[in-house]
């Protein structure tokens, strides 16, 4: 009996090509590449030969997927699976052996070079599948490369950094050209581990390393990473658990006028009470973010500063308006709007009380999206001041279009201020274009009374920092709310000044008693009133129409020293 068995066995074929392969790119998939590194260490300990993998992430690719499409990202996957069988050559010795072996599971491998043949002309898929095919996609924008026969480990490297520089060029297809970079995490056999999860777990642990240190690059695998992985994880797990635990607490630093000595303000700064002991931000905060639990912890900042002015007031103190800081997250997400008034209308808190801190790059990282947030924000009434200002990458020219109050002067430039001449320039320009643009300046991280008397001079009033106190409990806060008249040390020394009938005299340095910056900044906003009306933010339009030039003036001069485009 004959029987034509041809479209049975092609079927087979499909089934096993959808079972092994990657549909978009027709590399190897997760399941068949652990099969290939297995195969692979197994002959490693029979020849006493050496085996290396390649984790590859691509930097940014969710970025390109959002903003040009899936279908963009998609060809870029498969010109990236390309471009990786193009950097595997045959003098790396990458899977010789499986060459060598012949067919396994019934199935025939290709070469490398035949791979890359028809990955090169366009194919959709590589050839029959292969017993130790060297690049695999595991997932998104995840390939792996494995190394077999592996003489000396810089073989490893080789073969990384032909990678890298290869995925600088520039990917050009339907109408767009991509510049993509790539973090690439190294491991082998038998230095780091002698099985298949162990060595991508290396591999893997390397390839963030390399994200976290700025990306595009490349790092083999050290017994450091591992413990900083393992204490990422341990303390990743104890924030989940520290919003339920109410684990978090705020401290509050003041914000003085260095003219009358006064607190007007202060920023409230996010602490971890674990074990009895405070964790400082600077360990925890990256954590928050790259997790995303940055989002609930927040809106409960939010929620708690206004509840702490709430019962502040019911105690009889009075109050000054308080910032928080902004997650990127939320700007990202654009859900901001219903937490902050939420927290507003649930405490019946006078919004003028509250101010958002975003940091600049924050701000300019999508601008179409950040200006109509930020006018929403505003629209309710609060605040919003720019942070760590000078160290983004932000066009001075746009903070004529944001709808903001208050400049924060970054403390890397305040902590400098009297020993470097650049700093002083850049601190200047930043205070001048901000009294142009009729902004308050506050510069932050004030150590010292030689760097509050340089920003004084330099036209800033407004300072926080350890002069004047570190970040203090919230129950602690109005006790130095009321003794801030008393602190010397928090006011500007004049010097010998001569007073005729209340007149206030100019002193040898021009300043005229803080006359020289306008109406002191110290107002203190009694409790909380449910009709409160925020007051208006708008600036002074007659001022500017009569000047029309100025601003623009402000922002070419300031640019000249901080050395941005206009």
């Amino acid at each position: 009996m004959i029987q034509d068995i041809t479209e049975r066995k092609h079927a087979e074929d499909q089934i096993r090509q959808l079972a092994n392969y990657d549909s978009l790119t027709g590399l190897p998939n997760r399941r068949f590449f652990r099969d290939q590194f297995g195969s692979a260490l197994e002959r490693a300990r029979t020849s006493g030969t050496a085996v290396g993998v390649l984790f590859i992430d691509l930097d940014r690719f969710k970025q390109i997927n959002d903003t040009l499409g899936h279908q963009v990202g998609d060809q870029l996957l498969r010109e990236v699976a390309k471009r990786l069988y193009q950097c595997v050559r045959d003098n790396d010795t990458v899977a010789r052996a499986a060459e060598r072996a012949g067919p396994s599971q019934g199935v025939r491998p290709p070469s490398i070079g035949s791979a890359t043949r028809s990955l090169a002309a366009g194919s959709q898929s590589a050839p029959t599948p292969a017993n130790l095919n060297s690049v695999a996609r595991l997932g998104g924008d995840e390939f792996t490369i494995l190394l077999t026969d592996v003489s000396e480990p810089s073989v490893i490297e080789a073969v990384a950094q032909r990678i890298l520089e290869t995925m600088r060029k520039p990917f050009t297809f339907s109408g767009h050209e991509l510049f993509v970079t790539a973090s690439i995490g190294l491991a082998g056999y038998p230095a780091d581990g002698s099985d298949v999860d162990t060595l991508l777990r290396k591999a893997d642990i390397a390839m963030y390393a390399v994200k976290d240190s700025g990306r595009n690059g490349v790092l083999r695998f050290s017994s450091a990473m591992n413990t900083a992985t393992a204490e990422r994880w341990r303390l990743e797990t104890a924030l989940h658990r520290a919003l339920e635990r109410q684990e978090l607490v705020l401290y509050y630093q003041p914000k003085v006028n260095v003219v009358s000595g006064q607190i007007v303000g202060a920023e409230a700064l996010m602490r971890w009470k674990r074990g009895g002991e405070l964790v400082p931000p600077a360990e925890f905060i990256t954590v928050a973010e790259e997790s995303g639990l940055i989002v609930p912890i927040t809106e409960w900042a939010v929620r708690e500063v206004c509840e702490q002015m709430v019962r502040w007031a019911d105690q009889g103190h009075p109050l000054v308006p308080v910032s928080v800081n902004i997650s990127g997250r939320h700007i990202q997400r654009a859900n901001l709007i219903e937490p902050v008034q939420a927290a507003l209308h649930g405490f019946k808190l006078d919004p003028r009380l509250l101010e958002l801190e975003l940091t600049e790059t924050v701000l300019m990282h999508n601008l179409s999206a950040t200006l109509p947030l930020l006018q929403a924000l505003k629209d309710l009434g609060v605040s919003i001041s720019v942070d760590d200002f000078g160290t983004g990458y932000s066009s001075l020219s746009y903070l004529k279009r944001l709808p903001i109050d208050t400049l924060k002067i970054d403390r890397s430039f305040v902590r400098e201020l009297e020993t470097s001449s650049d700093n002083a320039a850049i601190v200047a320009a930043i205070i001048a274009m901000s009294k142009s643009l009729k902004l308050k300046v506050v510069a932050e991280g004030v150590e010292t009374q030689g760097q509050m008397t340089r920003l004084f001079d330099q036209g800033c009033q407004l300072m926080q920092g350890f002069l004047f106190s570190p970040a203090v409990p919230g129950d602690d806060f109005p006790a130095m709310l009321k003794a801030s008249a008393s602190q010397s040390h928090w006011r500007i020394d004049f010097g010998p000044r001569a007073h005729n009938k209340g007149a206030v005299q100019e002193t040898s340095d021009g300043h005229a008693n803080g006359q020289h910056f306008g109406a002191l900044e110290t107002e203190m906003v009694g409790p909380p009133r449910p009709s409160a009306q925020p007051q208006s933010t708008e600036r002074d339009a007659e001022h500017v129409s009569e000047q029309p030039n100025q601003k623009d003036r402000a922002l070419r001069w300031a640019n000249r020293f901080i050395g941005r485009d206009s």
